[in-house]
């Protein structure tokens, strides 16, 4: 598993990435763990960091989008 972004140019780079590669402003604001409006201010604020971002690699996709669902609390299991 890789290790969360703890800066927020961490954040921004690799949410840079993730929208590069297609995914949803929501989703890449879950994966890295930011809201929403904060990716959004973001992108108007920086944006040569995210219209310059190349897209990640399938796989890192497919793993932050795997450690998404596997760090969302709406995701745990209920008991029966």
């Amino acid at each position: 598993m890789s290790h969360p972004a703890t800066s927020a140019a961490e954040k921004r780079a690799r949410a840079a990435q993730l929208l590069a590669s297609g995914m949803t402003v929501s989703r890449a604001a879950r994966t890295v763990g930011v809201g929403r409006a904060t990716l959004n201010r973001w992108r108007k604020d920086f944006p040569s960091e995210f219209s310059q971002a190349k897209p990640a690699e399938p796989e890192d996709v497919h793993r932050a989008l795997l450690e998404a669902v596997m760090n969302d609390p709406g995701n745990t299991p209920r008991p029966a």
